[in-house]
């Protein structure tokens, strides 16, 4: 950004619908490190004796960023000491007054109460009227805020006296127009900016936008030349989206959002961001959670640490807030910043994030993956949610309904009950209930129906020697043996996705038959060097579960010692 010599920003527009749109505009000292105003020279009358007919109107608006301070004259000629002819004033105070002085009518200072002039960044019409007849009012956006009856003397003019506009931190002007006559308040409605004619003492529409002199428009209006010079800190502001966020600022007031704040709710996605989200999101750039579940927008969208928009302190133009920033302490998930339910397993985001900060921390849920544990049941359903029992943020086309409530699992550990199967593959149906043809209790406490038993001849292998091993009964479906010679262990079998209780390497045997009884044999000769060498087995059923599909079991391995 670029001081009041170099600088050119992006204006804002008018929020009431009475005032139009503006192109150019000043702020004062936005820095906070000195006043800043206009000064034009004095000059010689007839310029400025007014006799006792006075308008002065200008279209001015508080940055609300700047937290406006003190009292911005928006047009004064107050001599420097003493009460002279020519003390006029009209000025707006940070409470949203405005205040008057003219000296020979209005002696003393009136005031409108606190508030009158909004101080929520949109551009308002203010004005003060002297008539001849000796009433007067202070106006706003055309309304009268204040009124009186003064003396009535004329005012005249008074040398060595400089005309000042500004001085207040955190205002911005646009146009303003000083008349010798009493413009009627019907002139006001839409005004902006002023047209001049040769009762206009002093018109300034600001359109310079460089440097730091402002020009008399005497070409439409007064037909003197006269250039005011800038003194401290001010910055010129052009376009319509003074915050360079990409909405208009007549908009900003519709969405809720700051004029002079890239990041109105303080969640990492700039304004303008937030209102053109893809994929459909519906997103509020003044609410930082959109969808309610607790966690920041952009949080869920997983933006980090330093993500968000620059503030500019010069212009009083704010960014995101680091404070007010929840961000994401895990970056490789996401969830949907206009969905409450992201992963349509029964619970809010929020509720599975407890801590909101887009991690999967130690006894939460993850919110990213409707199946935490990885054990083919849904969060939600493991608790023991049913489709009652959730909100209309869960897709109820993806969630996994629980068929018996009464009945949970634990959705951090997959295999609830501890017997060696996960909780889904004893719940073959994914339902809740222990109804398949197939399935077992995942349910705790731990119980051993997650693996059947092996049954054999009870004789002694010898090295050497031919042996077979049959005669365990099927429950269902088709067995297959599997051996290791190392020791029990835990070999993972990704195509069943079992664990087998046999230290790798894992083999099948070869050669296996099945009974007219049902019964499976293998048979095999032992070779001479195994003497010494205990044998693991264990069997693998296979069975087709009657609308789900193929679902494997394991056996309880048994152990056989080759003499």
């Amino acid at each position: 950004m670029r001081l009041l010599s170099i600088l050119i920003l992006s204006l804002l527009c008018i929020s009431s619908p009475a005032i139009l749109a503006q192109d150019i505009g000043l702020e004062f000292d936005g820095s906070g490190t000195a006043d800043s105003f206009i000064s034009f020279p004095d000059e010689q009358p007839p310029r400025w004796a007014t006799g006792t007919e006075f308008t002065v109107q200008a279209i001015m608006r508080s940055n609300p960023g700047c937290g406006a301070s003190g009292t911005c004259n928006i047009y004064l000629r107050q001599e420097q000491s003493g009460v002279g002819n020519e003390n006029k004033m009209f000025r707006v105070k940070d409470d949203g007054s405005l205040s008057v002085l003219y000296v020979g009518s209005i002696d003393a200072i009136a005031s409108t109460a606190a508030g009158v002039f909004p101080m929520d960044g949109s551009w308002n019409h203010v004005a003060f009227v002297h008539r001849a007849d000796r009433t007067w009012d202070i106006m706003v956006n055309g309304t009268s805020q204040l009124s009186g009856t003064g003396n009535g003397d004329p005012i005249e003019y008074s040398s060595g006296t400089e005309t000042i506009v500004g001085k207040g931190d955190g205002f911005q002007i646009t146009s303003l127009m000083v008349s010798n006559v009493d413009r009627p308040v019907s002139s006001f409605a839409g005004m902006g900016p002023f047209v001049g004619d040769g009762h206009s003492i002093l018109l300034v529409q600001f359109e310079a936008g460089a440097g730091d002199k402002v020009y008399h428009d005497y070409t439409s209006g007064y037909p003197i030349p006269m250039v005011g010079t800038i003194n401290g800190l001010a910055y010129w502001f052009d376009g319509v989206d003074f915050d360079g966020d990409g909405i208009n600022d007549v908009d900003e007031a519709q969405y809720g959002t700051s004029i002079s704040d890239r990041d109105s709710d303080d969640d990492s996605i700039g304004d303008y961001a937030e209102l053109n989200a893809p994929f459909g999101w519906n997103l509020d750039p003044a609410n930082p959670d959109s969808d309610g579940d607790g966690i920041h927008d952009g949080c869920e969208i997983g933006n980090g640490v330093n993500a968000g928009m620059d503030s500019d302190l010069d212009l009083c133009i704010d960014g995101t807030d680091s404070n007010a920033y929840q961000y994401d302490h895990d970056r490789t998930t996401v969830t949907n910043p206009d969905d409450i339910d992201s992963d349509d397993d029964g619970i809010d985001d929020g509720a599975e994030d407890a801590n909101f900060n887009g991690s999967k921390d130690s006894g939460e849920t993850d919110a990213a993956n409707p199946d935490t544990d990885s054990d083919y049941l849904f969060d939600g359903l493991e608790i023991g949610l049913d489709t009652s029992m959730v909100g209309t943020g869960t897709d109820l086309s993806v969630f996994q309904s629980d068929a018996d409530t009464a009945s949970t699992t634990d959705p951090l550990n997959p295999d609830t009950d501890g017997g060696s199967l996960k909780d889904g593959q004893e719940d073959l149906n994914h339902n809740g209930a222990v109804d398949g043809l197939y399935e077992t209790d995942p349910t705790p406490p731990m119980t051993i129906d997650d693996n059947w038993d092996l049954t054999h001849y009870d004789y002694t292998w010898y090295a050497g020697q031919h042996v077979y091993v049959d005669g365990w009964s099927l429950d269902q479906g088709t067995v297959m043996l599997f051996f290791s010679t190392g020791a029990p262990g835990s070999s993972h079998n990704p195509h069943t996705d079992l664990t087998f209780n046999l230290a790798a390497p894992v083999r099948f045997p070869g050669t296996q038959t099945v009974d007219p009884n049902g019964e499976v044999r293998f048979q095999g000769k032992v070779p001479l060097g195994m003497a010494g060498v205990i044998i693991h087995m264990q069997g693998l059923e296979i069975v087709e579960e009657p609308g789900v599909g193929t679902a494997y079991r394991l056996s309880r391995n048994i152990n056989r010692q080759i003499l």
